[in-house]
Order: structure tokens, then sequence, then C-alpha cells
């Protein structure tokens, strides 16, 4: 059972270039599907990082080996390790995505043509390639992150065409106090991976 990353994305749409960059953003990031809810007939959304970073079909259901070295590996192993560079969806994840399953409880709090405001889970760490890819396709939108691990990390960024324009973490999670302040990006990188 993984440690339960909660993360928020925020956005504000003002000029029309963002606006248009926002739906694209929501095409990229949001995938529609039935409301599961009784009596529900709108369409609930769920992130998926599929929709920008897609893993191959024939790692989504494979073994996973991701501690060795490839000739370490099955032969099933090294042969999807030398097409696709990743000997399964473990691997896949970790590396493309910043964690190893792709996001769920999305919540949606805001949805429009100018505004986007939703939340969703991740195991591990906070899904910080997916971020910086995203921010990069849409370079006129600034989103405003925030980050909090069940039992340590929490963290707010700022970030507009995959830079860090502002940061500030605590190594603190739901059930603990704030222990230090400022850790870098980079390390939490390191900690949470």
């Amino acid at each position: 059972m993984p440690n339960n990353i909660w993360n928020r994305i925020q956005i504000n749409a003002k000029t029309k270039k963002e606006q248009k960059q926002l739906v694209g953003f929501i095409e990229k990031s949001l995938v529609e599907e039935n409301c599961s809810t009784k009596g529900c007939s709108h369409p609930a959304h769920r992130v998926d990082f599929n929709q920008l970073i897609p893993m191959p079909e024939e790692l989504k259901d494979a073994n996973a080996e991701p501690f060795k070295e490839p000739e370490e590996m099955s032969e099933e192993a090294k042969a999807r390790h030398e097409k696709y560079g990743y000997e399964s969806w473990y691997t896949f994840g970790c590396d493309e995505w910043g964690t190893k399953w792709n996001a769920w409880n999305t919540e949606i709090n805001k949805l429009n043509k100018k505004e986007l405001d939703f939340s969703f889970m991740t195991a591990w760490s906070f899904p910080v390639p997916w971020i910086e890819k995203i921010s990069k396709k849409f370079p006129e939108l600034t989103l405003q992150l925030s980050i909090n691990g069940e039992i340590e990390h929490a963290g707010e960024i700022t970030i507009k065409a995959g830079e860090v324009l502002k940061e500030k973490w605590t190594e603190q999670g739901w059930w603990g106090e704030p222990v230090e302040e400022g850790i870098d990006i980079e390390d939490m990188e390191d900690a949470l991976n």
C-alpha cells in the first residue's frame, strides 16, 4: 500500500490566448466518463496521464522487474526494455509520470473557459515529469500546485512554461507538524522517488 499524495492544480486564464491553451490543457489532462452516482446525468472527469504521455499497451500488464539490470531480466522483459526503454508499467510510470500508477480520485472544483481547479491522488510522489511536460506544452498558463502527502512532505509550486517561479516545501503531512521549510524541488524529487 503506497503513501497517498494529494495534488491540486489551479489555473486562471485571463487572456484569449490563455483561455485557448486552457481548453488544450483540459483535453490533455482530463478524460470525460459517465458519472457513477445514481441519478447523475452529467459527465464526470478524471485525470489521465496517458492523455499526454501514453503508456505503450504492451507495458500495461507486463510483470515488473524494476530493480534489475537488462542482463538480469527475463527474455520478455529484455525485449520490452529494448523496444520501449522500460520493461513494465512500473518503471514507465515512475520515470515518465513521476508516480507508479495513473492518477485516481479526481475532484473537479471549477471547470470553465476561464478557470480550472481540480485535485487528484497519486502513489508515493507527485507527478513531476507530467507537470513539467504539460506546463511546457501550454506555456501561457500559470499553474498553481499544492501537494500534500499522508506522512510527510507538503508544498506549493507556481510553474509556467516548465519553469518553477515560486516554491515552498515543508516536511509535514496530513498527520504531522512542519519540521523543515524551504526544501529544494530536486531534493524533494529524490526524497519521493
